[in-house]
Formats: structure tokens, sequence, C-alpha cells
């Protein structure tokens, strides 16, 4: 049991990790404006100032979400008790949570945006 819960543990670091990591670097080395990665919206691709804003304030969503909801799979995983037939509604779980959590990340970010470009036009 010990090595399924160990097992099922790092299941869920894969899962979050590359998510975390994708923030760290997206706040480290932001991509200078392209057609493949990053923060991608109109309002983003506006101008250079839009873009690096973006990329700024994803990256810091981002680190701030994967630990948050890494932590909430492990706590579900451990409030159920860690069960081996429940390996794919952990999967499941953890699928839905990343998508929460990257519908929540576009929408803070797009509204941050949006307050900026909003108060930068007005001066």
């Amino acid at each position: 049991m010990e090595k399924f819960q160990f097992l099922l543990s790092l299941k869920t670091i894969i899962f979050y990790g590359p998510f975390f990591l994708s923030g760290l670097i997206l706040k480290f080395y932001p991509p200078a404006k392209n057609k493949f990665y990053g923060f991608r919206t109109n309002l983003a691709l506006k101008n250079d100032y839009n873009w690096f804003y973006a990329q700024n304030v994803a990256s810091k969503y981002i680190i701030i979400f994967a630990p948050l909801f890494f932590f909430i799979s492990i706590l579900i995983k451990y409030l159920t008790g860690f069960m081996f037939q429940a390996i794919v509604l952990y999967t499941i779980i953890d699928t839905l949570m990343l998508i929460v959590a990257t519908v929540m990340i576009f929408f803070l970010t797009e509204d941050n945006l949006r307050h900026m470009w909003k108060e930068k036009n007005q001066k």
C-alpha cells in the first residue's frame, strides 16, 4: 500500500510539475513576441508592453495555481485513502483541475491586461 501511495504521489508530481515549470520558464525567460507560445490574445499581441505584461501576470498565476492544485490533489487522494480502485477517477480529477486552473489563469490574466490597458489609455 505504501508503494502505491508513493507511486500515486509521484504521478501527481509528474502531472503538475511541468505546469509549475512552465510558469517558472515564463517568469524568468519570457518569450519574445511570437506566433507559437506564451499568453497569446489579441490584447496581449497589441504591442510589446502588453505582451511582456501578460507573460509576467500569467506566469505569476501559474506559479500560484500549480502548487495549490497539487496540494488539493494530494489532499483528495489522502482523504480517500489512496484507493487503487480510484486511479482512473484520480486522473480525471487531476485533468479537470488542470483545465480549471488554465481557464482561471486565462481569465485572470486577461482581466489584469484589460485593466492595465484601460488605465494606460486614460492618462
